[in-house]
């Protein structure tokens, strides 16, 4: 992880293998991580199904909610 300064500094988002962030008013990059032990645990199939639900019902309200925007 490294601290950028300068130009360079404003970037923000991914760049082949590196990702960069905004902490407080630093620009901070790092390292994409490439390995993962399990990406196929009970737990992060859990996760991303709570994920998935809430895009459901998400999209499920939205006509209601452009109904109500346009009142």
């Amino acid at each position: 992880m490294a601290i950028l300064k300068g130009l360079i500094r404003k970037m923000r988002g991914s760049i082949g293998d590196f990702t960069f962030r905004k902490n407080d008013s630093r620009t901070v990059v790092s390292e994409k991580t490439t390995d993962v032990s399990n990406p196929k645990t009970s737990a992060q199939q859990k996760h991303r199904m709570k994920w998935a639900n809430i895009v459901k019902m998400y999209r499920g309200i939205i006509p209601l909610l452009d109904r109500l925007q346009e009142q």
